[in-house]
């Protein structure tokens, strides 16, 4: 009499990027791991170097190259449901070696959303003055959206960098990223300003996976700059909201 054999599901991932507007270069992938699809997003027909494999998806009427690519970026729901987990990469992040063991990290955590720490930066406070001074954003919008999440009782506890994202799916994970993809859509346009809110608004926690890799340690990815110029509304920005703070028109942030 035969027996019979044991199933084994085979966990389904992806890794992927988003490239739009011609903001960065590809790099191959150098060292593929075994059972993870490496996918580029784009809106064009873009050359693919060795390794990647190209899912075109056209904008939407009126939808610029940033709200393209946050929109994937944040929301792997709406492409990559019928996977397991991913791993959401900038495209000026190089992959050097083998991926698996941070899915084996995921799959063995408690936790379902996996990032590196800023390099820099330790609160969502300090990212906020930081913006104003580089010019991301007008001065009054974010002030306005970090002074709404200090009035809701938020406290820094952690700061995390947005261009590696290691998630598993599942509805909880999909409700956070809908709220933070809400957060950049209706507030400031840079996303790191609202991921560590939209979790500790939902009662969940990131993992930190410590040290940025891609900038300091070069285990598993490189970090190389990107290649777009500043913009002229950055450059506006930057003058409105330091000429602010000079004339004490506005202040620091400092709800620590």
């Amino acid at each position: 009499m035969g027996t019979k054999g044991t199933h084994i599901r085979v966990m389904k991932r992806v890794l992927y990027t988003v490239l739009s507007g011609g903001y960065d270069e590809l790099e191959p992938i150098a060292n593929k791991a075994v059972g993870v699809d490496y996918i580029v997003v784009s809106d064009d027909d873009i050359f693919v170097p060795d390794g990647w494999r190209l899912m075109k998806i056209p904008r939407e009427n009126g939808e610029s190259s940033l709200e393209y690519n946050r929109k994937y970026k944040i929301l792997p729901q709406l492409l990559f449901d019928d996977y397991d987990s991913s791993i959401y990469i900038d495209a000026n992040i190089i992959v050097k070696n083998d991926v698996s063991y941070l899915y084996s990290e995921l799959e063995s955590s408690t936790e379902f959303f996996l990032a590196y720490e800023h390099p820099v930066r330790k609160s969502l406070y300090e990212e906020a003055n930081v913006l104003k001074n580089e010019g991301f954003d007008n001065f009054y919008r974010i002030n306005k959206q970090v002074k709404h999440y200090y009035k809701e009782g938020y406290i820094d506890t952690n700061f995390f960098e947005a261009n590696i994202l290691i998630r598993e799916h599942c509805p909880k994970l999909y409700l956070i990223m809908e709220c933070w993809f809400s957060h950049f859509k209706n507030g400031v346009r840079r996303d790191q300003l609202s991921l560590v809110y939209a979790f500790w608004s939902n009662n969940e926690r990131i993992k930190s996976l410590g040290e940025h890799d891609a900038r300091f340690v070069n285990k598993t990815f490189h970090y190389k700059t990107h290649s777009k110029k500043t913009s002229h509304k950055r450059m506006l920005n930057k003058i409105i909201n330091r000429a602010a703070l000079f004339s004490k028109l506005d202040k620091f942030i400092n709800y620590g």
